[in-house]
Order: structure tokens, then C-alpha cells, then sequence
């Protein structure tokens, strides 16, 4: 059966619809192009108002001849023919429009029609009921991972976050294009206990969704976990190549100054180098770091049927033996390539042949410590944004042999990278802002708003607003009323849903202890949503005794209408 388009008025059968004319006839006015009269009349077809059947009935062309006072179904549609009069014929054309002959037909939603709709309305309530069922075990892990005493963080089961085996450690790297997250084994040391599958997130405020299903059990239940990560990690910035800086402070691509012996570029000039090789004597993970800066197509593979091969170049040979038949100046052998992404020259500077290994994929895997790299003139180095901050959630659940879901934890996390915690006497005050994400649990209240009548459930992304007052400055312009000395006050708010649910939801925090940054950083207090009071813990970041440039934290909140638990980070407003 096809759905079609119904036609819900009368139409004037011989100037409208071809069909009749087709296979009805039509009456002549007699002009002169007429044929001979035959004395037969033909009936006139007339169109069937359909304007009572549902829009969503399925129709299928055909046609249906019906004996007065009986009816007959062309797809979900039940065609009567009047009882008394003549017999009736009913054509249903591909486009929905029906055409009568005979007695007067009336149509009526089908007895299949009504069917359909009633198992349909058992498969909706049937899914509401499961869905409701489903996000119960969500609100379930939800309440349990407020009421925790000592976080869990990604990976849960009661291990405290980044200090044991058995849950997971994530790494953040953003270049110009995108930002990637790996999610790895607490303790991993190779790709193969990256256990969630590498996601590159778009750029900005990034969110990056992971997933691991774990195999089938005995008994037919599937264990998934998800871990969902966001990030305000920045672009990186263009720096002189000499300039640029790991994530301790270094500065490891400062360039030295060749010697005139024959191994610099063209013209034997003096030229400032990066001496690649000298790092190279460094331990195995600084190697490591290094060959993953070298790119070269003279160093790439010939080919991949080969696990790994090793190029040859030669050195500077500045002055020949005169008395050596044959002997011959030489320039050192030069490959242009990128370091670290910046264009320059890869030059064999030392006395000995220099080489450089690749596997089968051309990434060089080794390198002598002959090679030093020359970059190109006013070259650039982009400086990757190593202070950043990442929060988000972990959940697990579970799913039976039926298809019936259960969800058994959930997990809040939030941490900053490369910024130290505050500490120390800090006065005056600042505002933040940043963002937030988490699950939820969503209400659909009955129309008197005391009962549950379903519940969804899903993840949410919100934004995040803090404004701290420290202790009171000694500048008197900077004056802070005494009520206020030592809190913090914020919203989380302008909730998106997962699920697309309509909500109104904001958060109301409020800190209940005084800020002591002297030995922590950190605050606790209540999240208010407008129903059971919840509560959110936050920490701050900067340096010592200076107004805090971040902060990062964790609430649980309950509304009217629904329950979320979440964390979020904010960086200090301008």
C-alpha cells in the first residue's frame, strides 16, 4: 500500500479529472466535430468526498464494483454504496483521488485503518513505558553519584580519579585543524590500551563523545561505557621556529650557529641549525618526540612492502687531497623537508655518512646524529595551547538479550592542565565563564503536576557563569560588601538536551563555606534547580595569592521537572 494525498472536496468530473474521460466518456454540446449520437447515455463518474478519512490513512490505487447496501476496502479506506439505488463502481487512481459511478458512495475510515492505529498506540505506550523505565536506572546512578563522598572520576567503580588502575586517563592535543582526545587505560604504554577509539572534536568549545562496547556475555547482556569530554583547548599560535616552547617552559628548537666547515647550505655561509642528531642521544620517549617533528619526502619509504628502510646520505668532503687521484670537493647532502611543521633544510653536518630510517608507512623511525635542520627564513612554529581545561562524564550501561537497558554508574570529572592550584592570600574579585555538560533525566508531569507520567533521558551541554569575591583588597575603589567576602554565586543554564525535550532549567550555585586558599583551592556549596537542593564542589587555578585565572567543578541539581548531574569550566572574564 502507498500513503498518498487525499482529495477532500467534490470535483467536476469531466473538467477536472482525466481519468473520467478516459474511462467514462463525456457528454458532447453538439458543436459540429461531434460524432453521431449512439442513443446511449454514459454515466458520469463523480468524485467521492474524502474529506472524513485521516490524513495518515495508506491508500492504494484500484477499483472496487459494489452491490447497493454493501461496502468494499481499496487499501485502508471502506467504500459504501447506498442501499436502494443503483450499484455502484469506485476507482481509486495512484494519486488518491476517488471516482464513483452508479449509486451514491460515501467513504469511511477502514476497519484495518483502526487496527493499525490501536497497535501503534500499543508500540508508543509500550516505548514510553521502557524509555521511563530505562531513564528510572539514569536517575538512579544520578542521585548515587551526588551523594558520593570521594569522586570516582572516568572509569569509576570507586577508584579515585588518576591515581589507580582500572579506570582511564584522557590526553588533549588541538592543532590548526581540530582537537583529538585519546581515552586510555590508566597505566597504558602503547596505542593497543587506548581502549576507547581515538574522536577529533570541532573547533572551539569542543565536545567529544567515546565509545566502548564490550563483548556479549553468556547471557546475552552487552556492557557499554561512553565518556564524553569537553574542552576550551585554543588554536595554536604562529612563534619564530627559535622560539617555540614544550609544555615545561623549554625552548628545545633554539638554533646554534654552524661552523664554516663545509656543511653549511650553499656558499659554505655560516647558518643558524637545530641540532636534530644531538637530541637524539636522549632517552628513548625524547627520540620518540623528536623523529615525530621530522618530515622529508627524500626520507620517506619507496614503496610498503617493506618493514623498514634505512637512507643513506653523504657529508661535506670541504677540502681533496691533492695528491688523491680522482678526489673531489663535496657539499653536504642536503633534504628539504619540515621540523615540527616549518619549512627548512635537513643538511648531513657531521664527517660520517648520516641516515635516516623509515617504516613501511615513511614515518622515520631513527636518524644518526649527524643531521641538523636549517629552517627557512622568518619561519614559523605553531606554539600548541598547553593550559587548558576538560570536563565532562562517564557512564556505563547495560543492555539484556531483550533489548532492555539499564543504566548501573555515571561519573562526573573536571581538572585543569598545566595550571597550578591557587593558593595563598588572594583578595578582590572576578566573574568566569565557560561551559558545562552532563546527563540528565527529563519529567513529563501529569496536567496536575503531582504525578510522573514518562521520563527521557540523555546528555546536555550548558553554559557556565561563576563570579568570585576573595578577600577584601586593600584599594578602598575596590571596595567589597562584607556579605559577600569569601563566596562565590554562579548559574548554569541555557541547557540543550540531547533528546531535544522543551525545558526552562537553570541552576543556582551558592558556596557555603568561606574560600580559604591556604593549603586548597577549593570550594563547595549548594546547586539549586527548584527541587531537592543539590550540591557542587569547584576549584580554582592560577597562581599563588594572584586572582585565579580558572576553575573547574561538578554539580547534581534537581528541577520541577527533572534531574541532571554534570561538571563544567570557566576561565576568568577580561
Amino acid at each position: 500500500m502507498k500513503k498518498t494525498k487525499l482529495t477532500r472536496s467534490l470535483l467536476a468530473a469531466c473538467s477536472i479529472v482525466a481519468l473520467s474521460a478516459v474511462m467514462y466518456g463525456c457528454a458532447h454540446d453538439g458543436g459540429d466535430d461531434d460524432r453521431a449520437d449512439t442513443g446511449m447515455e454514459t454515466p458520469m463518474p463523480v468524485a467521492v468526498d474524502l474529506s472524513g478519512i485521516a490524513a495518515d490513512a495508506m491508500v492504494e490505487a484500484g477499483t472496487a464494483d459494489i452491490a447497493a447496501g454493501m461496502s468494499a476496502d481499496i487499501g485502508e479506506i471502506t467504500f459504501s454504496c447506498a442501499a436502494g439505488g443503483d450499484d455502484c463502481s469506485v476507482t481509486v487512481d495512484a494519486n488518491g483521488n476517488a471516482m464513483a459511478t452508479g449509486g451514491t458512495v460515501t467513504a469511511a475510515n477502514s476497519a484495518a485503518y483502526t487496527l493499525r492505529k490501536e497497535e501503534e498506540e500499543t508500540e508508543r505506550l509500550a516505548a514510553v513505558a521502557a524509555a521511563t523505565k530505562e531513564a528510572k536506572t539514569k536517575l538512579d546512578a544520578i542521585t548515587a553519584e551526588g551523594a558520593q563522598t570521594t569522586d570516582a572520576g572516568l572509569g569509576g567503580a570507586g577508584v579515585t580519579f588518576g591515581t589507580a588502575d582500572g579506570n582511564y586517563d584522557y590526553t588533549i592535543e588541538r592543532d590548526r585543524m581540530a582537537t583529538t582526545v585519546k581515552v586510555t587505560a590508566h597505566g597504558a604504554t602503547d596505542a593497543a590500551d587506548d581502549v576507547f577509539e581515538p574522536s577529533e572534536m570541532d573547533v572551539g568549545y569542543g565536545n567529544s563523545m567515546h565509545t566502548l562496547t564490550h563483548d556479549e556475555d553468556t547471557d546475552g547482556n552487552v556492557v557499554t561505557e561512553i565518556a564524553f569530554i569537553s574542552t576550551d583547548i585554543k588554536t595554536p599560535r604562529a612563534v619564530d621556529f627559535a622560539k617555540w616552547q614544550n609544555a615545561a617552559g623549554a625552548t628545545p628548537q633554539a638554533l646554534d650557529v654552524m661552523a664554516d666547515d663545509g656543511a653549511a647550505p650553499a656558499g659554505d655561509e655560516v647558518a643558524d641549525a637545530l641540532d636534530v642528531g644531538n637530541g637524539l642521544n636522549a632517552t628513548d620517549d625524547a627520540q620518540a618526540a623528536i623523529l615525530k617533528l621530522v618530515m622529508a619526502a627524500q626520507f620517506a619509504a619507496p614503496g610498503t612492502g617493506s618493514s623498514s628502510v634505512v637512507h643513506t646520505f653523504l657529508p661535506a668532503v670541504a677540502d681533496a687531497d691533492p695528491d688523491t687521484p680522482g678526489a673531489q670537493p663535496r657539499a653536504a647532502a642536503m633534504v628539504t623537508g619540515t621540523y615540527n611543521g616549518s619549512m627548512g633544510t635537513y643538511i648531513c653536518a657531521g664527517t660520517a655518512n648520516c641516515t635516516a630510517t623509515v617504516d613501511d608507512k615513511g614515518a622515520v623511525t631513527a636518524m644518526t646524529d649527524g643531521w641538523v635542520f636549517v629552517p627557512a627564513e622568518d619561519v614559523k612554529t605553531y606554539q600548541p595551547d598547553y593550559d587548558y581545561l576538560s570536563w565532562g562524564f562517564w557512564l556505563k550501561k547495560t543492555t539484556d538479550s531483550e533489548g532492555v537497558t539499564e543504566y548501573n554508574e555515571v561519573e562526573t570529572f573536571a581538572m585543569a592542565t598545566g595550571m597550578a592550584d591557587t593558593a595563598g592570600n588572594v583578595t578582590g574579585m572576578a566573574s568566569y565563564s565557560g561551559g558545562a555538560t552532563g546527563v540528565y533525566v527529563h519529567n513529563v508531569l501529569s496536567s496536575g503536576g503531582g504525578t510522573v507520567e514518562s521520563r527521557t533521558a540523555g546528555h546536555f551541554t550548558a553554559d557556565a557563569s561563576l563570579m568570585a569575591y576573595f578577600g577584601q583588597p586593600d584599594s578602598p575603589n575596590d571596595n567589597i560588601p562584607p556579605s559577600k567576602l569569601n563566596s562565590v554565586t554562579g548559574t548554569i543554564n541555557n541547557f540543550t538536551l540531547s533528546g531535544g525535550e522543551a525545558q526552562d532549567w537553570s541552576v543556582a550555585l551558592q558556596s557555603t563555606a568561606d574560600i580559604n586558599f591556604a593549603g586548597t583551592n577549593d570550594v563547595t556549596g549548594t546547586a539549586n534547580g527548584g527541587g531537592t537542593a543539590g550540591t557542587f564542589a569547584a576549584d580554582f587555578y592560577g597562581e599563588a595569592a594572584m586572582v585565579p585565572g580558572a576553575v573547574t567543578g561538578e554539580f547534581n541539581a534537581n528541577f520541577s521537572n527533572g534531574s541532571v548531574a554534570g561538571a563544567f569550566g570557566a576561565t576568568k572574564d577580561d
